[in-house]
């Protein structure tokens, strides 16, 4: 939603008309779905922070045995995804790419410390500056999991 700055309105199948705004929280919802499903089966159940904020959630997404998860969910096909600086307050983020369809595809994570190590680059929509995350640069899901389920046994000692 973000390549050309927000569109004014889209249409979702299934769905029906969302503003510019409802499409981002729309999209952002459905990376955390995904995630949370991936993770979800692997180690156990967790719950998705859908509360609205009028000043979003913090960079805080989610919770596992309580490691924070950030999930960030792009909707073009591209290899890169931009976190904006200072907003990514949890301790691991997840990557995830929709572009529409029934299928939403899981990209990866990286601890957050890592994560404001990368390039950055000044946007092109506004006064702020993004970290850019390559996808080449993400760890996969299974380690996310492997991290998870270290937490789980350190919490039930």
């Amino acid at each position: 939603t973000w390549s050309q700055g927000l569109l004014d309105a889209a249409f979702i199948e299934g769905v029906g008309s969302l503003t510019r705004e409802q499409m981002s929280i729309f999209v952002g919802s459905v990376g955390e779905y995904a995630v949370q499903c991936v993770l979800g089966r692997a180690v156990g159940s967790c719950g998705i922070d859908s509360e609205l904020r009028e000043r979003g959630d913090f960079g805080v997404d989610m919770k596992h045995y309580g490691m924070s998860i950030q999930v960030k969910t792009r909707k073009k096909p591209r290899t890169t995804s931009l976190i904006k600086v200072g907003t990514n307050r949890a301790l691991v983020a997840c990557f995830a790419e929709w572009t529409g369809g029934a299928v939403v595809d899981v990209l990866g994570w990286e601890w957050t410390s890592a994560i404001n190590a990368m390039q950055q680059e000044v946007s092109v929509f506004g006064e702020w500056v993004n970290i850019v995350v390559h996808d080449i640069d993400l760890l996969p899901m299974s380690r996310l999991v492997q991290e998870l389920e270290t937490w789980k046994a350190l919490q039930c000692r």
